[in-house]
Parts: C-alpha cells; structure tokens; sequence
C-alpha cells in the first residue's frame, strides 16, 4: 500500500511539474509572427521570410524554433535586425559554426544560427536575447515552383508546420538542432501575414488557392501581372500554404541565362517540353503502395479511398495490378502482381471499402523491399503508386532503395503527398529517385484528378535515350563537359507533355544544340522529334539561377547521382571496403566546396552572424551577469512549439483481423502522430452533424430535397443542370452521380442497363424513360435467353454503356479529368463489339429516345398552360414536377399550399395567385435548364418568354413575390428550403389576427369599393358606405347578435368616429363651395373628389397605423406588408392623382381660392417675417464688428513691423513703406464700400421677394404635404388643415 500510495504521489507531481514548465514556458514565447513576401516567375519563386522574436520573460534567453521550408529551397541569405542594426550572416561548416556561435554567447555577444536538418526541416538559434528585446530575423531562398505535369500549371507551396514524424531523426548534421519532433502546444497562435507577387511571361488564366481562402488581383493593363493576399486578416501557421496558377504558352521549351558579375560565371536554365502526339499505350504493371498509420485517419484515408477505386476503374483491360498497404508492417492483396479482371477486381474494391489507418507506425521501407523482390511480368512496364502523408523521418535509406532499384528493374515511381503538413522532402526526393512525379494534395482538392494526371503518364511511352551538348551563346564551338556543372548530371526519364528543367554552369554563357528525342514504341518502331530553342533570354547581375543550379548539384551528391558517383574512380572505391569512408568525405567536401563558394545553404553548412558588445554600458551589463549568481551557469533555453497536434497511441505490432474504424487508441507506444482535433473527433463530429440535421427538418427549419444525404436521386439531377445553382451543393451532386455511376463499371469499360436503370437512368431521365428500355431488355431476355444467352448480355451491356457515355458527356463535364479515361475505356468496348458484330449505333436511339423525352414535356406544358400563360402548381404536381423535382420537393410545397389555406389570413385571390405564381415559377427553372433539339427549342424559347412575362407582371402587381422568387430561386439552388417569404406572412401573425382581418375588410369593403379608375374618391361614396355599414352594424347587433356585429365592434366604432372628426371641417367647405364661391358643377365636383381623397387618404394611414402597431412584432419586411395586407398600391395611386392636381396649370387659380389666409394668419405671419429681418439684421452687424476688429489687428501687427524695417532699412526706402500704408487704406475703404453695397442689395431683395408672393405658387408648393390628423381640442385650427399641410 505504501508504495502505491509512493507512486501516486511521484505520478502526481511530475504531472503538475510538467504543467507547471508548459505554462511557464508559453508566457515567454519568443516567435510573435511571420512575414512572407513571394515574386513568382514563370516557373521561379523567390521568396522573402520575416520571423518577429520578442522575449517577453525577464531572464535573457537563448530561443530555438524548428521550422519547414520548400525541399526544393536554396537557402541564399541570412540576417538579424535588432536594434535598428541589420547583421548579414555568412556560411560556415557546421562544427564550426556551433563552436562560434557557443563562443559568442559566452562572451556576452548575441549570434544566430540558422541550420539544416533536413532539405525541408530547418532550425534557427538565438542566443542572448535580452528581457524585451524584439529581434527580425530575415532569411531568402529560391525555389522551383511544382508542375505535376498538369498543362500550363504550376504549383506554389509555402510549408508552414512541421507534423510529427514517426520513427528516430537519424540525421548526421552536426549542429545544435535538437533531435526529433518538435515540440507541440494548443496555446500558440503564431500569425502568418503574406503577399505574392506574379510576373508571368503569358497571360494569366487563373489562380487559386486549396488551402486558404485568398483575394487576388489580375492587372487590367497587364494581363500576366497579379498579386495574391490572404481574405482574413489573421492566418495562423497550421497548415501549409499552396497556390495554383495557370497561364498560357507555359509549357514551351526555352533556355534563360544569368550572368554572375561577383562569380565571373553563367548560369544556364533549360526548359525541356517535348510535345509530340503519342496515341499508343504502353503496357504496364500498376502496383499500388497504400499508407494505412495512424496518421492517414480522417479525410485523408477517404480522399484515398475514392481515388483508388476510380484508378482501378480506368486502368487498361490489358494490365497486370497489386495492391500493398503498409503500417507498422505490410500486407498484400495478392501474392504477386495479377492479370485485371472482373474477379481482380471485386477484390480489390471489397479492400478498398475495408481500409483503415489502424496498421501502426510508418514503416514503408520493408514494403518497397517486398515489391522489388518480385518479378515483373515480362513485356509490362512497372508503374508503383504511392499514396502517404510522408510523416517518417527516416528518408534516406528509402531514397537510397528506390534509385538503386529503379535502375535494376526500369521501373518508375510516383508519389501523392497527402496532408495538411507533408514531408516535402520525402514524396519529392523518392519520385525523383524513381523516374517518376510528386504531387500534393490537401483538404478541399480531388485527388482523383491528379492520380488520373499521373495514370495517363504512365500509359504513355517514355523517353530515355536521348543526350544534350551545350555550345557556347553565338558559337558553334562545343563546350566539354569537364568545363560544365551539370544537374542532374544523369539525364531525367522524359514523358511526352511533362517539364523537366536541365541547370548548367559554365565561364561562358552556354545554350544547348538543338536535341533529337526518339520514340521507341511497342512493335519495335522509332519515331524522332527535334527541339530547338528558339527563346533565350539574358539577365545580367543575377543570383537566381546560380543559386539553384548550385543547390541541384549539391541534391545530386546527396542523393548518389552526380558526376562524381557515375565515375569510374567512384566504381572502384565503392567496391572496396576501406575506401568507401574516404569516398564520403571527398563527396561531403564537394558539398562544403558548393556551398561556400555560392553562399548557399548545405546539410554540412550552417549561416552564422555576430553582434558584438559596441559600448561600455553593454560591457558593464556583461559583467554585472557574470556576477550574478542568480543567473545560473547555464543559459536559459526556450524551445519554441509549434501549434499542437493531439497524442494517440501507435502498435508496432500487425492488426489483429478484427479492429474498429477510425480508432485512434491502439497499442501500447505512445508517439505524437498528425491526427488534427477535427479528425480525431470526425465519428461524434458526424453523428453531431445527423442528430442536428434531423432535429432541424423535426422543427421545419430546413428541409433537404435530397431524400438520403449521401445518396444520388431525383433532386441532384435538378442541381446539376442548374447553371446558376450554389457550386458547393452542385459538386456534391456531380460527385453524388459520378460515384454512383462508377461503381457499376465493369472491368473491360462496359455498363449493363440493368444495372443502371433504378439507381441512375431513372432519377435522371424519368420512371416513364426508365420503364420503357426495361420493357425492351425484359423482351429480349424472354425471346432470346435460353437459347441466345450472350445476345441478351451484349444487348445489356451495350444499352447501358452508351447511355452511361452520355450522362458522362452532358451532366458532368466538369469532371472530364476525371471520366476522360473511364469513357475511353467504355468506347473502346462499343467499337469492339461493333466490330464483332457490325450492328446500328444504339446510341442514336437513345438519343432519339431522349429527346422525344423532352418533346413530351413541352407538349405536356402547353396543354396545362392557363388563358394568362401561367401554370398552375396543383395541376402540374403529379405529371411533372413528381418526376422532374423528385416527390421531397414537390410534397413539400404542397404542404405549405396546404398550410396557408388552413390561415385566417388569406385570400382565396392569393391562394390561387400563389399558386400560379409557384408553378410557372418552378416550370421556367425546367425549361431554362434543359436542353433542347433545334426544331423544339424555338418552341421552349417562346414559352419562356411568356412565362418570364407573366412573373414579371405579377411581382410589379404584388412585390412580395419577387422577394418569394428569390427565396425558391436560393432553395432551389441548395436543394433544400425553409419555409417561404409568403407563407411567414400569412400565417405567423400571433396578435390580434381578428381585428387584423376587420381592418383589411374595411378598408376594402368601405374605401376601396369607391375608388375611382383615375385613382380618387368622392365625400358621397365614403359618406354613403359610411351609412351602409352603419345600417348593417345596427341590424346585426339589435338581432342575434350575428358574428359579423360582435367580431368587428371595435373596429366598427372607431372607423365612423375618426370620419365624423375630418368630416366636421369637410362639411362646413362643402357647404360654402355650395353657397359662396361658386355655382359651377364641375367646381363643385372637383372640391367633392379632392377633399374624398384627402380623407380616404389619412383613413389609410390611421387603419395602418393601428394594424402595424399590433402586428409589428411578427413583420418581417414592413413594406412588402403594407402592399400585401394594407392595400398600399391603391393608395398610392390616390397620392399621385393628388399630386397631379396640384400640378396641373389650370387648377392653380381655382385652388388659390381656397387656401387664402384669414386675417389672423396673414398677422401672425407678418410678425414671423418681422423676428426673422431683425436676428438676421444682428447677425450681419456681429459679423460686421468681428471683421472691423480683426482688420484693425492685422493693421497694428503690420505698422509695427514696418516700424522696425524702418530703422533698419535706408531712408530711401521709407517712401515705399508710406506708399504701402496708402494702399492699405484704399484696401479698407474698399471693403467698407462693398459691404454697404451688398447689405442693401440683400435687403432689397428681401422686400421685393416679400410684396411679389405668389399665392398660386404657395399653394402649388403647400398641396405636397399631406393634412395632419384633426386636434378635436380646436375646431378653428380645424378649418385651415387644408392650408397647413397642402
């Protein structure tokens, strides 16, 4: 007991130890940011790195951070600012390096060391970095951009973080890099900030980036100019960053030559692109080297999963194939490579559906060795695939056993790094090794395109034997090759369409004579191509290609392939024992020799720069350290983390044969592995993402179209042909069918139509299509089965491949890439067939078939199509929209058709308008995106047109369906809807709905009933509606209380009492238009409709007022409310024949009339233009005085510094001092004028505006304000409501 109760308490402290020092640690992180700043040329990138290091501790520290850079990098500069200084660093050996920068340190100076542990993984060292102390240290490096042989594409990849690499860091570099992993924590944040710069010899096409969302800037004046910026204003180093260009003539050969004025040397860069057709396919063995660690769990494993059964798919009939998967250990599929077939190959995809990352470490050097050990079968080629994030560190053993190989067998190797944080170095350097090609794929990009890119690479006969001779520029004289550094000294394997990049350096500029490339194909034939170098282009005062060239041929000695290791001495060291060591230290200081003299970095060189102590204070702050005994004897080192990646356990044992997905726990070896939050959680992330969307179409919010999520049906098809439709949900439908369709592929390319029909043809074509091909195979299997059994399953095969051919060509186009080879494969088999047994094209029937399709559904529409040209939803349900939106859609919007009839609120009108509205809105969606033949497609382009017509009429009529349109418009391009516009407004108002209703009955039935055409009403018809109502009100209510009396006896009430208010002031008008001022009928008229509408009017507004105040809360657009509720077009139509009669000529001296003021108004106005004259008046003397007092400063300011110029200056000078005094005087005088002048030509302007008013104008101006509601309280302010707001 004692000693587990020993144990607890040792367990227990160490833990909060080590918390403790994290923690402590993390408060004194040293990295505040990165800067990255990139010009891209054609296929060169330089790039430009600032690392922001602040001690924020209070102990001077020594700071190390472990950091990933391109593989393909050369590292070419090095430098601290710190203190406003900047230090240039210098390239050392590394032992010697180490020991200067320790020496330094111990004196007090400050150094940093960058170092190399690997191509891609680097360290910087800062030493004595004192309690606040912000330092910049800045490095620059070249790099070649990817082009994964992808026409007119290259790749960009910043590396940002560096993920936990499996096995020991057997690195030999004698450095302070500290060895291993580096150290990980979830509380760092390090921001990245970055700016690309593009300049590119052609047009530029596109850019994109997979990783980061980016804002990217084309120039319009220079169409192969652009920058490129992150969209957020705060990235974090968590993952790399890569960036795809396109741009057009990349992919020609040419030759670019840089003069090095420090070297006195020429560096020459050749391009080589061999473009000849090749139409012949080579045959070959695919073997496929499949990582299954744990560090593949996640979307990884399911990138690789999709894209391994689409390449089995398209792979030639003619093949031989094995599938090896590696852990911890391997295992394989077959025992060695097999002939493809139908039986292969259901083998091989009931693998693929099993896969898991639970097989342990990353151990792929023992597979590779399996592979090599076998035998290849003879006239195939050897093609080996490798499919893993490279998370080893271990690399050169395996790079070492690809080369060696690779040349023994004739084989090629190609490499997909797959990942967030992929070991560059690893997936480049083996494919280099291998004759083959690297590409990388992260989060968000199809695997399944590049995995194709390289199957088409490997079909395609290979170029081997081919030699270049370089000449000198001008010259025909051939350089020796003594005189030249090459790399790759050793010519790469070339494929036609595939860039390769030749780097030579020389004392004179060199071009290379034009080269002759033979084809060697497979009956023995030959065929030459020759490629001349016509673009040659010169830069003088470079270090770019210098730089590259140096660290190519420094890759070549690291790796066994230069000039050094293809000689003869080498050959002879190697063989013996004693003079292999010596053979390595002449190849190391060949690498040491390369590195100095070009100032580039090396696994053997280190940069190195000093700041010394420079004054006496420093010196003193030295010494009083060394004093300090406080300080310890040893530096403080802070290891700098990179963001974290969680712990799991990792076996070293095989899989036992029954294991669980997705597990992350599994045996007994704790290692760090790369298994992001998001990914170690994915299986509850999953079911979270289920349970939500379940609970969301349980309450009505949303609902998927789509009747299974990952299922392809009816309503993706829709999806698809929609041009306009959301892309993210279009792809997922694109693949939903691409997915779908491959699987039933056979081995030899071809479909059966029995296969198809449910699953494919008929969610794409219709269960009436779908039915009738059935019909025709059920025929065919009765007459000719027994007897004919292979007739039936040709005539299968054949119906289903030609219809699978074109759902390829029309639905997923985008995808070429990717079915390019899969449809090949299935044409080929149709021209065999035809070729055994010449029979007509099926296809043209289908074609024929599918089209009279189409001519059936126009037909269809235009006998259900309404006398307005609209359609109507409920009569089109059944015959085409079940059928062309799949039932989801089609009952979903029944129910809300349902729904609003079931509410109080609406209309039958608006039911019936809805209706229509939804129909045609949804029958233009299914002619705008189908496609039809020429003699049919007049025909859909004319009901279009009146489709359009009516919907645009309609929404003019009533705005709240083009706000509808829009809301089905977005659910149809998501294929899913929530609930519509109109339907939130018809039935969720939860105040009171009763009064809501009797409102809108009024104003209908009692205003509305009496409007004019022209717009206006009349005093009699609201008077005699006003009885009317009266009168029915009485009735009901003095009976049985009928509901009509009871339900609207507020609303009743109020109604009469706000018309008798207006009506005490219209009556007392009416009357004096009938007695006083006129006995014209017409007058009389007019009066009767202006003042009818001018009530009618604020009726309006009172009822609006009253409805909105009770229904405010459940409104959801105000305006579109009122046109759909409140009747507001009506109203509006009032308001502007208001405004025409104000501003019609002739009604100007009628109206006058009746707005002339009465004594009192006309006195109070006097007094108002009075009070306005005399602040006015105020103001001008104020400004007046203000200005008198600031001249007269300035005139003393003036005379006083004259009188000093005038006892320094000659007398004769004093007369032009007393001519200057005159003109100021002037000046002044002047100005005094002025200001009288236009203070009497305001004021005269004043008085003439005041006596020449014209009433008729007044009145013009005052008829554009509407009349305010009565003041009950004041009957005379009542008779000069029309004047006030008139």
């Amino acid at each position: 007991m004692n000693y587990f109760l020993l144990f607890c308490f040792i367990f227990v402290r160490n833990i909060l130890a080590q918390l403790y020092n994290e923690s402590d640690i993390l408060q004194e992180i040293p990295l505040e940011k990165v800067v990255v700043h990139s010009e891209i040329k054609d296929t060169i990138a330089e790039v430009y790195v600032q690392q922001t290091y602040i001690n924020n501790s209070e102990d001077t520290i020594e700071a190390l951070y472990k950091f990933p850079l391109d593989s393909e990098a050369a590292v070419e500069s090095f430098e601290a600012d710190i203190d406003g200084q900047s230090i240039y660093a210098k390239i050392y050996k590394n032992d010697e390096a180490s020991k200067l920068y320790e020496q330094e340190l111990e004196q007090g100076n400050m150094a940093f060391l960058l170092d190399e542990e690997y191509k891609d993984v680097f360290q910087v060292s800062i030493g004595n970095l004192k309690p606040k102390q912000k330092v910049y240290i800045k490095l620059t490096y070249v790099t070649e951009l990817n082009t994964g042989n992808e026409n007119n594409k290259v790749t960009f990849i910043l590396p940002n973080i560096i993920a936990p690499r499996y096995g020991n860091n057997n690195s030999k570099v004698e450095s302070k890099i500290f060895e291993g992993n580096p150290k990980y924590s979830n509380n760092v944040n390090y921001t990245l900030d970055l700016n690309v710069e593009l300049e590119m010899s052609g047009k530029i096409n596109s850019i994109e980036s997979p990783s980061h969302e980016i804002i990217k800037n084309i120039s319009e004046k220079k169409n192969n100019v652009a920058t490129v910026t992150f969209k957020s204003d705060t990235v974090y180093l968590e993952k790399d960053f890569i960036l795809d260009i396109e741009v057009e003539e990349l992919n020609i050969s040419k030759v670019l030559i840089e003069y090095n004025e420090e070297l006195k040397s020429y560096a020459s860069l050749l391009t080589l692109m061999p473009n000849l057709i090749q139409n012949e396919q080579l045959k070959v063995e695919i073997i496929f080297l499949i990582d299954q660690s744990g560090s593949m769990h996640g979307w990884k494993l399911d990138y690789l999963k999709d894209a391994l059964t689409l390449f089995l798919k398209s792979m030639p009939v003619d093949s031989y194939f094995n599938i090896i998967t590696f852990g911890s250990l391997y295992e394989h599929l077959f025992d060695k490579s097999v002939k493809y077939s139908e039986e292969t190959l259901k083998t091989a995809i009931n693998l693929i559906d099993e896969m898991d990352a639970s097989m342990g470490g990353t151990e792929m050097r023992d597979a590779l060795e399996y592979i090599y050990s076998t035998e290849v079968p003879e006239g195939f080629n050897r093609s080996i695939f490798l499919l893993t994030d490279g998370e080893i560190w271990d690399v050169d053993p395996v790079i070492d056993l690809v080369r060696e190989n690779t040349a023994k067998q004739n084989s090629v190797l190609y490499t997909f790094g797959i990942g967030k944080s992929v070991s560059h170095y690893l997936v480049s350097s083996i494919a280099r090794n291998g004759n083959g090609m690297s590409l990388f794929v992260t989060e968000g990009e199809r695997l399944e395109k590049k995995v194709l890119l390289q199957l088409k690479n490997v079909l395609v006969p290979y170029i081997q034997d081919y030699t270049i001779s370089w000449k000198e520029k001008g010259t025909s004289t051939v350089v020796e090759n003594e005189k030249i550094e090459q790399s790759p000294f050793k010519l790469p394997l070339m494929r036609i369409g595939s860039r390769y990049s030749i780097y030579a350096i020389s004392d004179k500029p060199l071009v290379p004579s034009p080269i002759e490339i033979t084809y060697k194909f497979n009956d023995g034939k030959t065929q030459t191509e020759t490629i001349t170098f016509d673009q040659i282009r010169e830069l003088k005062h470079g270090k770019v290609i210098h730089s590259l060239a140096a660290s190519n041929l420094i890759r070549d000695l690291e790796e066994g392939t230069s000039k050094i290791h293809y000689s003869e001495e080498y050959k002879k060291r190697v063989e013996s024992d004693e003079q292999i060591s010596k053979m390595f230290d002449t190849i190391k200081e060949k690498i040491i020799e390369i590195s100095t003299k070009y100032q580039i970095m090396s696994r053997f060189t280190s940069f190195l720069c000093i700041k010394k102590l420079e004054d006496d204070n420093d010196k003193t702050n030295k010494e009083e350290d060394k004093n300090d005994d406080s300080l310890g004897d040893q530096l403080k080192k802070v290891i700098i983390p990179s963001k974290g990646f969680p712990m799991y356990r990792e076996r070293s044992y095989q899989k036992p044969l029954s294991y669980k997905k997705k597990r992350t726990f599994m045996g007994t070896e704790f290692v760090t592995r790369d298994i992001p939050m998001e990914e170690a959680n994915s299986a509850n992330v999953d079911n979270e993402a289920n349970e939500a969307k379940k609970k969301d179409e349980e309450s009505g919010k949303e609902i998927h179209f789509r009747e299974n999520e990952n299922i392809f049906d009816i309503s993706d098809i829709n999806l698809i042909k929609m041009t306009n439709a959301d892309p993210v949900e279009r792809e997922k439908s694109q693949r939903l069918l691409f997915n779908s369709l491959i699987q039933f592929q056979l081995f030899d390319g071809s479909f059966k139509l029995s296969d198809l029909l449910t699953t494919i043809i008929g969610p794409i074509y219709g269960e009436e299509f779908s039915s009738e091909w059935k019909k025709e195979l059920d025929g065919i299997k009765k007459n000719y089965q027994e007897a004919y059994p292979d007739i039936v399953d040709q005539f299968d095969k054949l119906i289903g491949t030609s219809i699978a051919c074109v759902i390829l060509t029309d639905y997923l186009g985008e995808l070429q890439s990717e079915w390019e080879l899969v449809k090949e494969k299935s044409e080929k088999w149709i021209l065999q067939k035809q070729k055994q047994n010449p029979i007509q094209d099926i296809r043209q029937k289908i074609l024929i078939s599918i089209n009279q399709k189409k001519e059936h559904l126009l037909k269809v529409l235009h006998s259900l199509q309404n006398e307005d040209g609209s359609l109507t939803f409920t009569t089109l349900k059944d015959r085409v929209m079940d059928s062309y939106y799949g039932k989801v859609l089609s009952n979903e919007w029944s129910k809300e058709l349902k729904a609003i009839q079931g509410t109080t609120n609406a209309l039958p009108s608006q039911i019936d308008q809805f209706n229509k509205y939804l129909g045609t809105a949804l029958t233009l969606n299914i002619l705008k995106n189908e496609k039809f033949e020429e003699g049919f497609q007049q025909e859909s382009e004319k009901m279009i047109q009146q489709l359009e017509t009516w919907i645009l009429t309609t929404e003019t009529q009533n705005p709240i369906f083009s706000r509808f349109h829009k809301d089905l418009e977005s659910s149809l391009q998501r294929n899913r809807k929530k609930t519509s516009i109109l339907y939130n407004y018809m039935t969720s108002f939860k105040g009171d709905t009763e009064s809501f209703a009797c409102y809108r009955d009024i104003l209908k039935d009692q205003l509305l009933s009496g409007q004019e055409s022209d717009g206006s009403f009349t005093i009699s018809s609201i008077l005699g509606k006003l009885k009317e109502m009266e009168e029915s009100h009485n009735s009901s209510s003095g009976g049985s209380g009928g509901n009509d009396g009871s339900a609207c006896q507020v609303e009743y009430q109020l109604y009469p009492q706000w018309i008798n208010e207006w009506f005490k002031e219209v009556n007392q008008v009416v009357e004096k238009s009938n007695s006083e001022l006129t006995d014209d009928d017409s007058e009389k008229a007019f009066v009767n409709s202006l003042w009818g509408t001018l009530v009618a009017l604020h009726l309006h507004k009172e009822i609006s007022e009253e409805v909105i105040h009770f229904c405010k809360e459940d409104i959801v657009d105000m305006e579109a409310f009122k046109y759909e509720f409140l009747y507001q077009r009506k109203f509006d139509k009032a308001q502007k024949w208001i405004e025409l009669c104000f501003n019609d000529p002739k009604n100007v001296p009628f109206l006058s009339k009746w707005w002339k003021k009465n004594d009192d108004e006309k006195e109070e106005e006097e007094k108002e233009e009075e009070k306005e004259k005399v602040q006015q008046q105020q103001q001008q003397d104020d400004h007046k005085e203000e200005k008198d007092n600031k001249k007269a400063e300035d005139k003393s300011t003036s005379k006083d510094r004259r009188k000093k110029e005038k006892e320094e200056e000659d007398i004769e000078e004093v007369g032009d001092i007393d001519d200057d005094d005159d003109d100021n005087n002037t000046d002044d005088d002047d100005d005094k004028m002025n200001e009288s002048k236009e203070k009497e030509q305001e004021q005269k302007k004043k008085t003439t505006a005041a006596e020449t008013t014209d009433e008729s104008k007044r009145a013009e101006t005052e008829a554009s304000q509407p009349p305010p509601t009565p003041d009950k309280d004041n009957e005379k302010s009542k008779s000069s409501t029309g004047h006030d707001e008139l």
